[in-house]
């Protein structure tokens, strides 16, 4: 019956005494009060995207290209600097070597979209999308014991459409990576194209500036 009430509960009761006091203390006295001040006015949105690292970037941006009308879109993260992120700390790299069709199928969408879905979504805008992907390849390698896996792999990933994915043996390891060691070695898989790295820094800011041409409010904010 409490949850049917028309009136307030307790808690309901202090948490507004809470925020007409944050709103009555000056703005310089902490963070809390800019913050709480600023979420006062923004009284509505039709998308609220809690995290604005490369997810809650990319979600932003594919709502804006597809078309936001008079839909108002927001995302919220709690550092704007992206110091504490995962983003600018990760090596950026991306194969199709994997062992389940559904992560083949991602990395898949995902190295379209680096080489020119990015580009599609910043068309019209002043946005860089060149995210600096190196074409370099994924080497993996097996002993004879994980031999019979890697070929069970390499059909599953084939199977999806990754037939760039090579499996050599240790002579042509050898001829194709003279520097390699393959002592102990019975197969390699490399990815012959559409593998490598990219700058997962330049990946973010693309997608959060084009977004924010496109419309979508950035806020800093912890939710």
């Amino acid at each position: 019956q409490r949850y049917c009430s028309r009136q307030p509960c307790a808690e309901q009761v202090a948490a507004g005494q809470m925020l007409q006091t944050l709103k009555s203390l000056p703005s310089r006295c902490c963070p809390a009060v800019r913050a709480t001040r600023h979420l006062s006015s923004l009284r509505h949105c039709d998308v609220a995207i809690v995290g604005g690292g490369v997810i809650g970037a990319s979600v932003a941006l594919h709502l804006a290209a597809a078309g936001l009308g008079e839909k108002r879109v927001v995302v919220f993260e709690s550092d704007a600097s992206y110091a504490r992120a995962s983003a600018p700390r990760s090596a950026g790299g991306i194969r199709q070597q994997f062992s389940l069709p559904v992560n083949v199928e991602l990395s898949l969408y995902g190295i379209d979209f680096l080489k020119q879905g990015l580009k599609k979504l910043c068309q019209g805008v002043d946005v860089d999308a060149d995210v600096q992907f190196k074409e370099h390849g994924y080497l993996l390698l097996a002993t004879p014991e994980g031999e019979a896996v890697l070929r069970e792999n390499n059909a599953v990933q084939h199977a999806a459409g990754a037939s760039w994915i090579r499996l050599m043996d240790p002579r042509e390891l050898n001829t194709r990576f003279p520097w390699l060691c393959t002592d102990g070695v019975a197969l390699g898989a490399f990815g012959e194209r559409n593998e490598g790295y990219f700058d997962p820094w330049a990946l973010l800011q693309a997608m959060r500036k084009a977004a924010m041409a496109r419309g979508v409010e950035f806020i800093e904010q912890p939710v």
